[in-house]
């Protein structure tokens, strides 16, 4: 689209500097007036949809700009500019194959009908033959190029979202997590976090130790997928705080709500029933300590999150397998 922009506004002051006729002046003024628009739609709106019937629409400007001058203005030489315009529409947008090459073809049959019936017939034949030539080659390697494109989008995506997911457990990391807590200390964030949870598998090194490291991935799994069920059940985001820490942020305003909700992610997690026989419960199981906001508002998330770890340390100083509160 800056190509486009550059395109237009150099050709409008080429066209005042050679005084055209003034259908001509029209058509370029509307061109440079159309791409700036269409430029800067695009630029503040987030809508993939509307941006793509925006481009379809601007080509489609383009396709009729450049066949009113290859055709009904140049009866007696070559469309040069519409073989061009044809040859590289398939990389001047983004979209599935099937109806970019669909607008390639409605776009040819309608030059090819306007070049018949204004050209000379040995013209018009030589410009539908180098298009078709040309229009070909434009859509084979335009469809590989819009491929390579959206493969390194899907990749550019796919990484943006490892950047805030844990590899191992799929849950979100600790950097979301901080960005959550920065989002949702502005004055404007709904809703705001009203409880916090911190989570830690009980005796977890011993379980690695005797397991091995590939046992103690699947238990860190098979508890991440327990989490994930119960965040999209409930008012909470539970994110992996590190090694075999999680941490919950909850949204509502039920004090005692929140309470059953945190005695029964520790009871689920007992009904899992892992297999750790090295333990006194010889099943895995968690300690959890957590904090609520009584007053919306009182505390900041930061402040809950050190109360939350704190209350952890002393459900482990209680002998493990306990919820306490701070």
């Amino acid at each position: 689209m800056p190509f486009c922009i550059f395109l237009f506004i150099s050709i409008f002051l080429f066209s005042i500097y050679t005084k055209p006729k003034t259908e001509f002046f029209i058509l370029y003024a509307i061109g440079a007036f159309l791409s700036i628009i269409f430029y800067f739609i695009t630029l503040e709106t987030k809508n993939y949809s509307l941006r793509l019937i925006i481009s379809y629409l601007y080509l489609t400007y383009l396709f009729a700009f450049f066949t009113y001058i290859g055709t009904i203005e140049n009866t007696d030489s070559h469309a040069t500019s519409i073989v061009v315009f044809l040859c590289i529409f398939s990389f001047l947008i983004l979209d599935i194959s099937p109806r970019v090459n669909a607008t390639i073809i409605i776009y040819y049959l309608i030059f090819t009908i306007t070049t018949f019936l204004v050209k000379p017939l040995g013209l018009a034949i030589e410009d539908v033959v180098n298009t078709t030539t040309f229009t070909i080659i434009g859509a084979i390697l335009g469809r590989n190029y819009r491929k390579v494109k959206l493969i390194g989008f899907e990749t550019e995506r796919e990484a943006k979202e490892n950047e805030h997911m844990d590899f191992l457990t799929k849950l979100p990391n600790r950097r979301l997590m901080y960005l959550k807590v920065v989002e949702n200390e502005s004055k404007n964030s709904d809703p705001k976090i009203t409880g916090v949870f911190m989570l830690d598998i009980d005796f977890f090194k011993l379980y690695n130790d005797n397991k091995g490291h590939i046992e103690g991935d699947i238990c860190l799994q098979t508890i991440s997928k327990l989490f994930i069920k119960i965040s999209k059940e409930f008012q909470i985001d539970i994110y992996r705080y590190g090694g075999e820490e999680f941490i919950g942020f909850y949204y509502g305003v039920d004090e005692d709500k929140f309470e059953d909700l945190v005695y029964y992610i520790a009871e689920e997690i007992r009904n899992l029933k892992i297999s750790f026989e090295e333990s006194e419960k010889k099943i895995i199981t968690a300690s959890i300590g957590y904090t609520f906001n009584s007053i919306i508002g009182e505390k900041t998330t930061n402040q809950l999150i050190d109360i939350s770890d704190k209350a952890l340390y002393k459900a482990k100083n209680s002998g493990r397998d306990n919820v306490k509160k701070l």
